[in-house]
């Protein structure tokens, strides 16, 4: 039976950095397994929790249990990791935290070309998604729009701490972070995250 094609009566979620619960999962009675590398990882343990779930999920035993790896978002320093990681990982589907610009969802799709399913399905253009009242094209509308608003209102913020000698991505982040100011997901700046506003206000300007 396809598992992608219904929803779940039951949903285990474990951290992807402990040896127990692990194992454990392959005994439960649930017809899925979220392997979470965010918020139930601590910093220090993100990469060998990565190298442990590898390993587990090569061993097998989840029988038909669906295995879904929950990755950091993709503007944090472990996320693009992440990702790489779970393209070689024996898994169904990736999970993102939460989608604050077009560029997720194509990181995503780059993904799903190397055969790694998706947290939901892949839908044409045109199609409704589920439970949203949109329509495709209307929900990547509506993500575009907000990833510009926000970068209209951060390029000032951006230009201004250049001016106060900020000379690179990295540096602009730390003094982001340092005023108080977060990303759209309200996680800290990182030069990745900055990066993206100056390409998308560049495009906007042109």
């Amino acid at each position: 039976m396809d598992m992608t094609a219904r929803p779940y009566r039951s949903v285990l979620y474990i951290p992807a950095s402990k040896p127990r619960p692990l194992e454990k999962a392959k005994t439960m009675a649930v017809d899925a397994i979220i392997f979470d590398l965010e918020d139930a990882v601590a910093v220090e343990e993100k990469d060998n929790a990565r190298t442990l779930l590898a390993g587990a999920l090569a061993e097998g035993g989840y029988g038909h249990r669906m295995r879904i790896v929950r990755i950091n978002a993709l503007d944090t320093a472990w996320g693009p990791n992440d990702a790489r990681a779970v393209s070689k990982m024996d898994a169904d589907a990736v999970l993102l935290p939460k989608v604050a610009d077009p560029a997720d969802l194509d990181a995503l799709a780059e993904l799903k070309k190397k055969g790694v399913k998706l947290g939901s399905p892949i839908l044409k253009r045109g199609e409704r998604i589920p439970g949203s009242g949109l329509h495709t094209d209307r929900a990547r509308a509506v993500c575009i729009e907000k990833a510009d608003t926000h970068a209209r209102d951060m390029l000032p913020i951006i230009e201004e701490i250049k001016r106060q000698g900020a000379t690179s991505l990295r540096e602009i982040a730390a003094m982001l972070n340092d005023s108080g100011y977060t990303t759209p997901r309200g996680k800290a700046w990182q030069a990745t995250s900055v990066n993206r506003i100056l390409k998308r206000g560049s495009i906007q300007t042109r």
